[in-house]
C-alpha cells in the first residue's frame, strides 16, 4: 500500500510542477483547460494562470496527505 501512495504522491507532484509552470507563463496552455484557454503565444490568460497557481497548491497538499 505504501508503494501506491508513493506513486500517487509523485504523480500529484509532477502535475503540480506543470501547473506552477503554467502559472509562471510557460507556453503550454494548449495542454491545459481543454486547450481552449491558450492565447496566440500558447500562454494562459491571467485568470487561468491564477487558477493554475491555486491548483498547484491543492495538488501539493494532496501529495503530502497521500504520503
Amino acid at each position: 500500500m505504501a508503494g501506491v501512495a508513493l506513486i500517487a504522491a509523485v504523480v500529484f507532484a509532477i502535475v503540480a510542477v506543470f501547473q506552477v509552470a503554467l502559472a509562471l507563463g510557460a507556453p503550454w496552455g494548449h495542454m491545459a483547460y481543454g486547450g481552449r484557454a491558450a492565447g496566440e503565444d500558447g500562454r494562459l490568460p491571467t485568470p487561468f494562470r491564477a487558477m493554475s497557481g491555486v491548483t498547484a497548491i491543492f495538488l501539493a497538499v494532496a501529495a503530502v496527505l497521500v504520503l
